[in-house]
Parts: C-alpha cells; sequence; structure tokens
C-alpha cells in the first residue's frame, strides 16, 4: 500500500495543464513506481497464494497504465478517467482478495 502513495497526489486532469515545476516534483516521485512495483510483485509470488498474486498484478498493471498516461502528459481526458476507474477496481479486489485471505486462509 506504501506503493500507491505517491499516486494520491496525481492530478485527475492532464497533466499537461501542470507547470514545469508542479509536473518535475510529482514525475520524481511517481516514476520509480512501476519498477518497485515489480519488485514488490515477486515478493508476493514468493509469499503470497495465487489469488493475491494474481490480483497485485491486476493492480500493478493499473498503475503503470496511470503512470504512463501522467508522464506521457496524456491529454485525453476519457482515457484518464478510464485509467483511473480500472485503478481504484484493481485496488478494491486487491484489498478485498487480502482481507479474504487473512480472515480465511487457503486450506
Amino acid at each position: 500500500m506504501e506503493l500507491l502513495e505517491p499516486l494520491e497526489h496525481l492530478p485527475s486532469t492532464p497533466s499537461s495543464s501542470l507547470s514545469d515545476e508542479e509536473f518535475a516534483a510529482l514525475k520524481a516521485r511517481v516514476e520509480p513506481i512501476p519498477l518497485r512495483g515489480e519488485y514488490l510483485l515477486t515478493r508476493i509470488r514468493l509469499c503470497g497464494p495465487d489469488e493475491i498474486t494474481n490480483k497485485a498484478g491486476d493492480l500493478l498493471g493499473e498503475i503503470g497504465r496511470i503512470v504512463h498516461l501522467f508522464l506521457n502528459k496524456s491529454g485525453d481526458q476519457y482515457q484518464i478517467d478510464i485509467a483511473f476507474e480500472k485503478f481504484w477496481d484493481a485496488q478494491s479486489a486487491f484489498v478485498n482478495h487480502a482481507q479474504n485471505i487473512m480472515t480465511e486462509p487457503p486450506v
């Protein structure tokens, strides 16, 4: 969940509307997220059941999409809205699966 904290600061509007300073500051925070996510996914694969691994992979894919749109200064508001919607769905699915496994571990 720490991986997601920098995403809280991303604008839900095109990043092309940010000043150069604002973009640079946010870029520094979000650019490392996909690589860090891959590292964490490897750890999840080693420790977690497949259900968590799959949902974590889905979530990291959606994170990658949002970061890509941001870094490429996408001006397509529809794409940005869809990316955020898919991200929230993937995050909810991951959290729900993680909670289920913590309360009812697989046999």
